[in-house]
């Protein structure tokens, strides 16, 4: 399988992991059991999305998206036949591929509009929309995925009046909530931009600097706070965790200090966990940090675990 570079979580049971390798697998997450693998990538898998559930009859159904440095991505349908203790049963279909001239960085699945919306709880019907984008492209493009991935429009995020102004969108992350907002993280410009995207529209809403410092090297990652709660996080390579507020792109909270990380910060998840609000960061410098985010205050550190080397 070679070093696991992304992981997805399905569902809460599954893990879909892309390794350097260029294999994709999926795992059950509790005793690690490897149901299903692939390499349809010939250079490293940088990236992994999962679609929500869609209903498509008897079996549970999911899409998923894989993003690699052969500048391709690939598309598959996965549903979900039979769980047990022994034995789970899948059927995976590979939908088809995507090739680019330059790398493809970040993935985000979206449902269509005028349908039951994002965190509804009610799976929608049809399939939705991918959104990728890529290197040394300032678009983000939407695909069609039946009967094979289907290019349907793209959106300029940088204004004619500012042509010539240059990034590459790093990272997206959909919104919690009935209505979906799509924030982006950008590469150094010399560093992060966040912006916030309507993405049935392609309107940029916020654009802001966030003084998140990044180099040529760097992977920009943006994240949202859960339940809606207007704000995201972003990474740095000074060590710092830097909270956005979405509405207004005002950086309103730096997370660092002597019990943060020392290095760069390499990847985030923010969620909710036994009813509590949590940020879980990891770094170059080998550490895992808990954060707790209590209201109306700074966000304290919980647990960190030092890995010894970069995660």
């Amino acid at each position: 399988m070679g070093p696991i570079l992304a992981v997805c979580v399905l569902r809460g049971r599954y893990l879909l992991t892309g390794s350097m390798h260029g294999a994709v697998a999926l795992h059950r997450a509790y005793d690690g059991k490897e149901i299903w693998r692939v390499k349809d990538h010939n250079k490293f898998v940088v990236k992994i999305e999962v679609s929500e559930e869609v209903n498509e009859g008897d079996a549970r159904g999911w899409w998923f998206a894989t993003a690699g440095y052969d500048k391709q991505v690939h598309v598959y349908r996965i549903h979900i036949l039979r769980e047990s203790e022994q034995h789970d049963e899948c059927k995976i279909v590979h939908v088809g591929s995507i090739q680019y001239d330059t790398t493809p960085e970040a993935l985000c699945f979206i449902p269509p509009p005028l349908l039951p919306t994002h965190h509804t709880g009610t799976p929608p019907t049809q399939p939705p929309f991918l959104i990728v984008s890529r290197r040394d492209s300032t678009k983000v493009y939407y695909y069609s995925l039946l009967p094979n991935p289907a290019l349907i429009k793209y959106y300029e995020l940088v204004p004619e009046t500012t042509s010539h102004i240059m990034f590459s969108p790093m990272s997206l992350a959909l919104s919690p909530g009935p209505q979906p907002f799509l924030a982006i993280a950008t590469d150094s410009v010399p560093v992060m931009k966040y912006l916030l995207l309507e993405p049935h529209t392609g309107r940029v809403l916020v654009e802001s600097f966030t003084g998140a410092p990044q180099t040529a090297y760097s992977t920009s990652v943006v994240v949202w706070r859960p339940s809606g709660r207007g704000g995201v996080w972003v990474n740095a390579n000074d060590g710092f965790i830097r909270g956005v507020e979405a509405g207004s792109g005002k950086v309103v909270v730096e997370l660092g200090g002597a019990h943060a990380h020392r290095r760069q910060v390499r990847t985030l998840w923010a969620g909710e966990v036994d009813g509590r609000e949590v940020l879980v960061s990891g770094g170059f410098d080998g550490q895992l940090i808990l954060w707790e985010v209590v209201q109306e205050s700074q966000p304290r550190v919980v647990d960190g675990v030092d890995f010894g080397g970069a995660l």
